[in-house]
């Protein structure tokens, strides 16, 4: 097909006339190395040497922003970035390659598949016929079947020998995207797949044996079905290859070559391919009713040329007609299927039953299509094309390298370091707080309770001095026991006196408590301080700690204890008469020792406890409260502090503890973000570098290689280019026309030409919408 050659970005507009390209002498050209080869090697090493080290500085900050906090202001540059990064790689990687890239167009069902087994000699639709999903997919030759699916996120995954697998994976891609597409259009917004689904698929490269793409080295582009319902970012679809494509190629079928709806957006073309190939696909079965009743060959296959004169002279628009005149549109009557079966039948050594007539048609497309991808014309608009592109590229990488994102990762960075120290501070700010000694720390709070607690006893044993003896008075007058007078009388005594003593001990200690007043004799306001810093209310801690301290705090039981063998009693008549012991008597009135329970009557009591022995019942009772009171004294408020200390210090080394953890986690999280952050600063300072660096080659790549000062240097004087003669269309060939040809039409040709109606349209549109992208 062609030699193997590069491709071309943006079509510039056609000049009028092109001038012949000087040639000057050039050194070391190896001998029949033709020269349009030389000058493209040349170019695409000074271009790789000089454009590829961009790649990676971008790949780079990608990479940084992709794994960045969500929150990071520089993230909004990513899915630009993203796609600045798969355009120069695209770029760098065909300009390396040195291959031609052909684009194929047309509408649905127009036979853009069929071409491609005609073109490659072999049956490729199998493979390139995937289920319906816009994105574009390539066509290459090797020696080993493989597709590679490449999506807007950058990543890829590669199918060798198992492209039926590509299927499945496209179906349920195809069933997600329009799932996320709803959505976006639901939400009112316009889809864009880098930021609405990056993980989508951008591009498919399938590799084959495929015929004479063995030696051309040229690449097919199927791009999806004009007139698609999915038809998002269609400029995106094809930039990549419209920047470095050698020409397009739109392939219609007479039924909708008349059809206005179909030419719509051809003009499209024309701005962005210096050179269109329109190939009318023909049915050469088709028949024709003639005046007598028969079946006859349409003119299809008799006259296709009357065809292309009446759409060349009624039906196309003016600047199709432009572009045919200025020789940068052909248009090439072929039948395809015919070709495709002719040339893989030829491939597989079948030469039976050929259509010489067809094939001729179909070797003038492939000859012409050959010469402008081995013209000096394509080659020149391949070397502007592709510094234009990575002009452009190199401007858009510059503006998002001093956009305000940008300048807002310095004050991020700040602000993460300020946040930083905070964090520090916090982190040592809890280590203070565990180093504390609790119970060391509220030792003064248990000297000012036990000083307090000595100053209440007085009091408590006044009051409760003189409730006793009130008490022992009363049950002498009753008829009640001794140990009724124990553990009825006297020892609830004893407990109401320590449970007020104890009310007291905590209500002093409360007032001494954190967060009760602003000074506070058991916590330092430095502590108070702290505490607050890392968000511990101590206040809360305190109180909480006091209530369970309160609670299990002074809870002995007291018993008191008045032996009858304490008591004197007086012996009667018939105790000195049977020689009756006090002990005995004592008994018999009391009850046994270790269990006082028989009841005494009040005159029992006056008759045999005489004043020595309610003296003793007094000083007994006296003795066991002094006691009490000494203990409880110091007691009551080294277990109420023990307590509370217990009790507060293990919620408070949690919280501290939970602090440490959280500062210990946020610093390891900012530290990431700071790296993140200073990274991607540095990313964006080493790629505007780059960005510099790579402008000034390219403005040296444009002096030597631009449109205007472009100087060939053959190999020897005898070498020639004249690019003029690409431009001649002249020539009405059978197999190619141009907008020369004026020949009459009849009434035939119109009842031919015309058999579409706006119902076809309906058909075309219709069978879009069930999102057959390829034809």
């Amino acid at each position: 097909m062609c030699e193997k050659t590069n491709q071309q970005a943006e079509t510039t507009d056609a000049p009028e006339t092109i001038e012949p390209i000087e040639l000057i002498p050039a050194p070391e050209v190896a001998e029949n190395q033709p020269l349009m080869q030389t000058l493209l090697k040349q170019f695409s090493e000074e271009f790789i040497v000089d454009v590829q080290p961009l790649v990676d500085p971008v790949s780079g900050i990608v990479e940084l922003l992709a794994s960045a906090s969500d929150e990071l202001a520089a993230g909004i540059l990513l899915p630009d970035l993203r796609d600045l990064l798969h355009d120069i790689t695209v770029l760098t990687e065909k300009v390396a390659q040195q291959q031609a890239y052909v684009l194929i167009f047309g509408p649905l069902k127009s036979g853009k598949s069929t071409f491609m087994n005609a073109i490659c000699s072999s049956y490729v639709s199998e493979v390139t016929s995937l289920p319906a999903y816009p994105c574009v997919v390539n066509v290459s030759h090797d020696t080993e079947t493989s597709c590679t699916v490449k999506r807007y996120d950058g990543s890829c995954e590669t199918h060798d020998k198992q492209c039926d697998v590509v299927h499945d994976v496209i179906k349920q891609a195809h069933s997600e995207l329009m799932g996320t597409i709803r959505r976006i259009e639901d939400d009112g917004e316009d889809f864009d797949p880098v930021i609405h689904m990056p993980n989508a698929i951008r591009e498919i490269d399938v590799h084959l044996p495929t015929g004479d793409l063995a030696e051309s080295g040229a690449v097919l582009v199927d791009t999806p079905g004009l007139y698609s319902r999915m038809k998002f970012g269609y400029d995106r679809l094809t930039r990549d290859f419209r920047d470095a494509a050698a020409c397009a190629i739109f392939i219609v079928k007479t039924d909708n070559l008349f059809l206005e709806q179909v030419f719509d957006e051809f003009q499209e073309l024309l701005d962005l391919f210096s050179r269109v190939f329109l190939i009318v696909n023909l049915d050469s079965t088709k028949k024709d009713l003639d005046p007598s009743g028969q079946l006859v060959p349409s003119l299809e296959h008799d006259d296709p040329g009357r065809i292309i004169e009446a759409f060349t002279d009624l039906s196309m628009s003016g600047p199709l007609k432009t572009a045919a005149e200025t020789g940068r549109l052909g248009i090439y009557p072929v039948d395809l299927l015919g070709s495709a079966s002719a040339r893989i039948r030829s491939a597989n050594g079948d030469q039976s039953d050929q259509d010489t007539h067809g094939s001729e048609r179909f070797d003038t497309l492939l000859t012409d299509l050959t010469d402008y991808l081995n013209s000096s014309e394509y080659l020149r608009a391949f070397l502007n094309d592709s510094l234009r592109r990575t002009g452009s590229i190199l401007d858009e990488l510059g503006e998002l390298a001093r956009h305000n994102a940008v300048s807002q990762l310095a004050s991020e960075a700040d602000a993460l370091r300020q946040e930083r120290q905070e964090t520090l501070a916090r982190r040592e700010t809890a280590l203070k707080l565990d180093a504390i000694d609790w119970k060391q720390q509220f030792q003064p709070l248990l000297d000012f309770l036990l000083t307090q607690a000595q100053q209440q006893a007085q009091e408590i044993r006044r009051t409760t001095g003189q409730a006793l003896k009130g008490a022992a008075k009363t049950w002498l007058e009753s008829n009640k026991s001794l140990a009724n007078l124990c553990d009825k009388v006297i020892a609830p005594l004893l407990t109401t006196c320590r449970t007020q003593f104890l009310h007291f001990l905590q209500s002093e200690m409360t007032q001494q408590l954190p967060g009760m007043q602003e000074t506070s004799i058991a916590v330092s306001p430095e502590i108070c301080s702290n505490a607050a810093a890392i968000d511990i209310d101590l206040g809360a801690l305190a109180r909480a700690a006091m209530e369970n301290a309160a609670a299990t705090s002074g809870s002995t039981p007291i018993k008191a204890k008045l032996n009858a063998d304490q008591i004197p009693v007086r012996r009667g008549f018939w105790d000195w008469l049977l020689m009756r012991s006090q002990a005995t008597v004592r008994k018999r009135m009391f009850g046994p020792s270790e269990a006082p329970s028989l009841p005494v009557t009040a005159v029992m009591k006056a008759k045999r406890i005489v004043q020595a022995g309610r003296e003793a019942i007094d000083n007994v009772t006296a003795e066991q409260f002094k006691v009490l009171m000494n203990t409880d004294s110091t007691g009551l408020p080294t277990e109420l502090v023990g307590n509370f200390v217990a009790k507060f210090s293990g919620p408070m080394k949690d919280a501290i503890s939970a602090c440490q953890q959280a500062a210990t986690e946020k610093l390891a999280e900012l530290d990431t973000r700071l790296a993140d952050v200073q990274n991607i600063l540095a990313g964006f300072t080493t790629l505007g570098e780059h960005v510099d660096k790579t402008a000034a080659a390219v403005e040296g790549m444009k002096d030597r290689f631009g449109f205007e000062d472009i100087t060939l240097s053959p190999a020897n004087d005898q070498v020639d280019v004249d690019i003029e003669a690409d431009d001649q269309n002249d020539e009405d060939v059978d197999g190619c026309y141009s907008s020369d040809a004026t020949e009459a039409i009849d009434d035939t040709t119109d009842e031919t030409t015309d058999e579409t109606t706006d119902q076809d349209i309906e058909t075309i549109q219709t069978d879009d919408e069930e999102g057959y992208l390829y034809g």
